[in-house]
Formats: C-alpha cells, structure tokens, sequence
C-alpha cells in the first residue's frame, strides 16, 4: 500500500500547482486567517473579521496554525508582499459563461511562486500532509474489516484516488481536517467494537473531540459514532448499564478535547459555535425540516439534491464549477450500484444475518461491519442534508461534506464487490486503474484546460485588423454561431449566440478592463449582451503583453423579447473598465456593476468608427427550422416566389395615379447557399420602359447567403406610379446578385417574372 500513499502525495502535489491561488472552496478566507496569524500571532475575533471574500473567521483555529507553519516558510524567504485577490464580479452569477475563475488571474501567479503566492502554496501542504494521514489511517481501517488484501487495496485506492479527496488534499481548507479526524474516529470505533477496554473508549472520544476541534461540521461525526455505538450494542448484545457507561465515557472525553475551544470561541465571538451567518438556520427550529422537506418534495428537486451530491463528492472541482463528464459520473454509478447488490445480497443472506446477530466478535464478521460503516455514512449525511432542506437550497447538500465518511464508503464498495464473489482478483485492479487515470486526468487536462490562458506571441502578426479599440487591441476576428443551450433549473432550451473573437496586443494596460459584446438583430437591434474580463478572467488585460495574439470566446444569450427573426446577425464589441459596488451578506461578496465610458474605436488609419462587426445568421428559434415550403410560381436560382397578393388595387385591375400599390409574396429557399441577392420589383409601360421600380433585399436585415433550404419568409415592396402617369402597367420582379448586379437565371426572359398587369387612372 506505501505505493498508493506515494502516488497520492505525487498526485495532490500536481494539484496543488496547476490549481490557481484562491480558485477553491473559500479559500481567500481559509488563506486569510493564516495572514492574520502570521501577522499578528492570534487568531481573529469578533471584533477583527478578516474582511476576506468569504470571510472564515469564525472558524476553529487548529487547522490554520499547522498551516501557518508551512506558510510561514514563506516569509523566511523574505518576500512578503502585499496581492490581493482580485474579483471576477462577472462570474459570481454562478452560470459559469463569464469563466469559471471567481479571481482574475494576476502575473504573480507564475512559477516560480514568491511573496503571497509561494505562502499559498506552501499552506497547502498543510493539506496534502492531512490527506496523506487520512489514506494511512484508511489503510489500517481496511485492515480490520475486509478479510481479502486485494479488496483492503481497492478501498485504499479509492481513497487514495478519489479525485474531489485529492483536490480538497491539495488547497487551503479545514475540510481536510475534518476529514483526517473522521478518519481517525471511524478506526478508533471498530477498535472498540473488538477491545472492550475503557481506553478504546477514551480514544475514541478524543477522535470525536478533534473532529468537532478541526470545524464545526465534524459534529456530524460525533452523530455518526453515537449512531454506531448503538449498532453495536445491538449487535454484541451489551448490557444497557454498560453501553450507557461506554457512551457516557466517549462523551465525556469528547467533552473535554473541546472544552479549550468553547471556551476560546465564547471569548472571541460570545458564543458556543459561531457561524458565519447571523441567523444559523442549522441551531432553529428543528420543525423547519417537515415543510422544507414537503416544499422541496413538491418543487421536485429532491432527487437533484442527491445527484448534485454524488457528482460533487466525485468532483468537483475550482469554486465547484469544474466537473468531471456526465460519462464518468454513470460509471461511478455503475460501480457504486454494482456494490449496493452485492451489499444486498450479503445482508439478505440468513446465514449472515445469523452471524452478524450471534457473533460475539462482529468486527470480524462482514455483515457487522457492513451494518457498522453504513450507519457511520449515513450519520455523516444527516446534517448537509437537513442543512439543504432548512435554506431550501439542494446545492447545500455538496458532496464535500461526505467526505468524512469517505473511508467508510470506500470500503462498503470493496465489501459489496467482494461479496459478489466475481472477479476477485480482476475487479479490484481494473477499477483500480480506471480511478488512477481519472486521478490523473483532472490535473493533466481538466485543471490546466480551464486555467491556462490561450496565449500566442508569435501568431498573425501580418493579419489586418478589423477594428482597433483604445489604440492598443487590435481585432483580428469575429465569428458568431447559434446554438440552444438546454437550462437544468428552467428545465427549457435557452437560445444564445457564440461569438469567437481573435485579438492581438500592441500595446499595455494597467488596469483590468472588461469586455462588453451584444449580438444585434435586424436594424442592429440589441439582443443580448454578455460582460467579462479576457478569457473569463484567465486572461485580463493587466496580463496583457504587446504582441500576444489571444481568442477569446463570449456564450450570449438572446435575451430580447418577440425579435425579428430569422436575422442577420452581427456584433458589438466594447472594453470598458468595470466600477464596482461590493456589498456583503453573510460573508459573500455580491457586485453592481457600474461600466464607465468604453474605450474608442477606431480604423486602420485611426479614423473613429462604430465598434459593430461580424456576419452570421440567427434562425427564428421559437419555431421549426425548415418548414414545409409553400408552392411557387417562379424559380430564381435557388431562390422561388409564391404567388403574389397586391393591395392597392381596384375591382377592376385599376390603380389611382400617384397611389401606392404593395405586392406581398413568400420567398422560399429551394437551397442553401445562395448568393447574397437583392430582389427588384418594377413597372414597366406597354413599350417596355421602366416606370417605377423598388429594389431591396427580400427581406431587409436577412441577406439570402444566410437563408437554409427550405426556409420560407414574406418580401414585401411598395411602388407608386408616377401621378403623371396613365395606362398600362406591367409588374415584373427578379433577382440580382449584389456584388455583380447580374440576375439570377429563372427561365425567362431577362430572368424577369411577370406578376400582374393593372391599369394607371388619373
């Protein structure tokens, strides 16, 4: 097993440096309260908040003086600065289509760390040395209850490898803590389930006491051993004066571990338990969870809540906006689920059940431990559970919080494997290996893929630029593409525009500016606009060198109420510095942004011209693409006509001089990718000479080039006969390219169409 521990320093190690500073579970304010003890050597108090984004303050000290040792290496280098973290105030929306960074990324952040930055990384392995401990004690407690060592590996691995352990082992954050404790606790409660001696007990109440020491969640923990402590009396058959009197020795230890910290918390903050939130739902009214479980029933998210938990006590990963693909968390499932019916069958079986009820020594016995390590995880869901339900919130119940119970559900899974008696040799390694490549996966690709800026200095230095905002960026591209995006919460499909751009740098920017870009419609109508910093915050224009040459890609969505639609589609582009106003609630940063006046935009000789580029085409999403075509009377290229309805004109086929008539008819796309064509509609007199015409694009605001087959849409034109005029009046339309003027082919004459004949009285 020393293997998989190595492998799990080497893979938390990796984390560790392809994961950003402050990019992790409320990291600025686990990191915050290490500066203030290496600043001033005390922890804060009431009075003297952090003042951190996501302020954590309130928490328990032990976790952040073992960090504070490794950090302080850092300032024994004696490059202490003074970086902050700088906010995404665009990405806090939680939709991830402004980046998935809450902080931007600054240029200290590059390797080789120093100042703030090297002291983050060195906290965090305060963290890898946890994690490191809590595969050990995983190890031991494998030992004890799987009989087989193939399967005693499997369960290590699963610890070892467990992507979402390796992460929380690889950033700043007490959880870690927790979970080392619990760890410890669970391998103190099978000890004790075999030894009967009193010093088992006192163990374990210390384990139970350091679990609620590291944070306030390991009370969930003490549930766990209480809940366990039962089973196994039942089990073992313990007289109730003694289960009473282990019980009440378990407690009193526990009592005593913490008592230092009440009294430390009751000094600093005035009570018990401080909570970041100044209302602690969680210390209520109990009877708050029958109507949060009714409503929540009824809303339908319950079973959201629990898969939102088992893809996030997987992974995932960052602000747990990183996760892994929908296939990897089925085949976690699978694994899981496979487990669960060996689980069953083990449990159903009645010579189990007979040894698990009448063996005087149950750790021992697999039903036993089974019973034993279920309740354990069970427990450890208690509280996120009744958390989530309390604030009406199913991402409340995240899978992190499960992860004290991570050893336990590591070896349930090995049991429910082992009792299927298939595969005894192959199934532990094959899964073995699949979560090593998972494992491996996230740091190589994931992480990097969602963190590494898209960066070249070398690339289209000879390219024209489109347009050149602030005389500093250059773009060189544009493209946007229609896509609908289907929403989980709404349960619909949203529509939204991707607009790829390409930029290159000439010169430097001092400040962090955002970018605005709007899709527009017909008539350059505003339907949508998305606000960001470069790359989502990966790449913000403080970074900015003079010739980079950079993508960046903008998710707009089409937001604008009854559009003209289908459209030509084109793009606003602004850069622009973000004002802020930062208010905080309960610890959490919220923005309003405030943008003040966009850089100018100008040409390739400097001349001042609207910021409004692109081409692409936006369908009319809120109906069917290609519909049934209506028939057509005339053919042009690909382009036919159905027939024509005029307005205007009398019962007699007469029209009043000077009065206009209006001709309607369906343009219909036969093919795609037509030439962009301009439709004519004209009058023309017995001789042939044109009297009135009217010339425009089918359909103003939708050039033909864009048109799909099979997309049918209405033309209308207006023409009025000179007053001057009389007689006949012949009405033609056609077709011409608009780049050569020359008339798409329909078969007749002068590839002209004749609609109708009227008469043109006084």
């Amino acid at each position: 097993m020393k293997w998989l521990i190595l492998i799990h320093v080497i893979l938390a190690l990796w984390v560790s440096a392809v994961t950003p500073p402050w990019e992790a579970y409320d990291e600025t304010g686990h990191f915050a309260n290490i500066q203030i003890i290496l600043d001033n050597g005390q922890l804060p108090s009431a009075g003297n908040r952090t003042g951190s984004y996501f302020d954590q303050s309130h928490q328990p000290p032990p976790y952040y003086v073992l960090a504070s040792a490794f950090a302080g290496a850092g300032r024994l280098l004696g490059n202490h600065d003074d970086v902050m973290p700088m906010p995404n105030y665009f990405a806090f929306d939680g939709t991830n289509r402004h980046g998935v960074r809450l902080f931007l990324r600054q240029p200290t952040e590059g390797f080789p760390w120093h100042g703030t930055v090297l002291s983050i990384h060195l906290a965090r392995l305060a963290s890898v040395l946890c994690s490191t401990l809590m595969v050990v004690l995983t190890a031991l407690i494998a030992r004890r209850v799987l009989p087989i060592g193939t399967f005693q590996l499997l369960a290590v691995a699963l610890v070892a490898l467990q992507p979402q352990a390796l992460f929380m082992g690889a950033i700043v954050n007490n959880d870690v803590l927790v979970n080392l404790m619990s760890a410890l606790a669970l391998w103190c409660l099978l000890r004790c389930g075999g030894d009967k001696r009193w010093v088992a007990f006192v163990a374990l109440g210390v384990a139970v006491g350091l679990c609620i020491d590291a944070k306030r969640t390991g009370l969930s923990v003490a549930l766990a051993v209480g809940l366990c402590l039962a089973i196994l009396a039942v089990i073992q058959r313990w007289k109730l004066h003694a289960f009473v009197a282990r019980g009440a020795v378990t407690a009193l230890c526990a009592g005593a571990t913490i008592a230092p910290l009440l009294v430390s918390n009751v000094q600093r903050f005035g009570v018990l338990l401080p909570d970041r939130a100044p209302v602690d739902k969680l210390a209520g009214d109990l009877g708050i969870l029958v109507p949060g479980f009714t409503t929540a029933a009824r809303d339908g998210w319950i079973g959201g809540m629990f898969w939102n938990a088992f893809e996030t006590f997987w992974g995932a990963f960052g602000w747990g906006n990183l996760k892994l693909t929908f296939g990897v968390y089925v085949a976690l499932a699978l694994m899981c689920g496979i487990a669960g019916v060996g689980l069953a069958l083990g449990m159903w079986s009645r010579a189990n059940r007979h040894r698990a009820l009448h063996n005087t020594s149950p750790i021992g016995n697999m039903t036993a431990n089974t019973l034993v390590l279920f309740g354990f995880l069970v427990a450890i869901a208690v509280l996120p559970t009744y958390r989530a339900l309390a604030y009406q919130d199913r991402d409340l119940l995240a899978g992190r919080y499960l992860l004290p119970a991570l050893p336990a559900i590591a070896c349930l899974i090995a049991l429910g494997w082992l009792r299927l008696g298939v595969g005894a040799r192959i199934a532990p390694a094959v899964i073995a290996g699949a979560m090593l490549v998972l494992s491996v996966w996230v740091p190589a690709v994931l992480l990097p893929g969602a963190y590494v800026p898209s960066v070249a200095t070398a690339r289209a230095q000879a390219d024209a630029a489109i347009l050149t905002i602030g005389g500093r960026l250059e773009l060189l591209e544009v493209a946007g593409k229609f896509d609908q995006i289907h929403d989980i919460v709404l349960n619909r499909d949203l529509p939204f525009v991707n607009v790829h751009t390409r930029w290159r740098v000439t010169g430097t920017f001092s400040d962090n500016l955002a970018f605005g870009v709007s899709v527009l419609g017909r008539d350059n109508r505003v339907l949508g606009t998305v606000n960001q910093f470069g790359q989502g915050g990966n790449f913000p224009s403080s970074n900015w060198h003079a010739g980079d040459v950079f993508t960046d890609d903008f998710l707009v969505e089409l937001q604008a109420k009854d559009p003209a639609l289908p459209a030509l589609g084109r793009v606003s582009v602004a850069l622009f510095p973000a004002i802020n106003t930062t208010t905080v609630a309960e610890g959490q940063p919220h923005y309003v942004i405030t943008a003040a006046p966009a850089l100018p935009t100008t040409d390739s000789v400097g001349r001042s011209i609207s910021p409004i580029t692109g081409r692409f085409r936006i369908p009319d999403y809120a109906r069917a693409e290609v519909q049934r075509a209506p028939d057509t009377v005339a053919q042009f290229g690909g382009i036919g006509i159905s027939q024509a309805l005029f307005d205007g004109i009398g019962a007699e086929g007469t029209v009043h001089a000077g009065q206009p008539i209006t001709i309607t008819y369906g343009a219909v796309a036969r093919d795609s990718g037509n030439p962009e064509a301009t439709a004519f509609v004209h009058g023309l007199d017995g001789a042939g000479r044109s009297v009135v015409g009217s010339d425009h694009a089918p359909v103003p605001g939708y050039p033909t080039d864009l048109w799909v087959a099979g997309e049918s849409l209405t033309s209308t034109f207006v023409i009025v006969p000179p007053a001057a005029y009389r007689g006949e009046l012949r009405i033609e339309t056609g077709f011409y390219r608009a780049d050569t003027q020359v008339r798409l082919p329909s078969g007749t004459p002068d590839n002209v169409v004749t609609l109708r004949t009227v008469t043109v009285i006084p």
